[in-house]
């Protein structure tokens, strides 16, 4: 491919870096800043969930529970620095897993469920 095909005509420069890229943005800065991102979006959620309807506990489910005890810990950190209440509530991960919302929905069917008399 020529360079005019790339927009390059005379005079364009070419620079080269003297580390590999893996090295300028490893992987892992990048895994990190983006948990730190959600981290600190969660925190606003919970903050807020916590002002409106102050629980004594909220559960994390779903595939947030995946970022492990650390995530855990720093959201709990930043909830009880930037809630406005007096009482934080526990958070917590789902113990229940994957199957959570079916768990939830056959709960759901068994406590509405009435038998109909013949």
């Amino acid at each position: 491919m020529a360079l005019a095909e790339l927009g390059l005509g005379k005079g364009a420069r070419w620079t080269t870096l003297s580390a590999p890229l893996e090295d300028i943005v490893s992987y892992r800065t990048i895994q990190s800043r983006s948990l730190e991102n959600a981290a600190r979006t969660l925190t606003l959620v919970l903050s807020q969930l916590n002002l409106a309807f102050n629980p004594a506990k909220i559960i994390l489910a779903g595939a947030i529970t995946g970022f492990g005890e650390t995530f855990l810990n720093q959201l709990k950190q930043n909830v009880a620095k930037f809630s406005q209440t007096a009482q934080i509530p526990e958070i917590v991960n789902s113990s229940l897993g994957d199957f959570n919302g079916a768990l939830g929905a056959a709960a759901l069917a068994v406590q509405q469920w009435k038998p109909v008399r013949k």
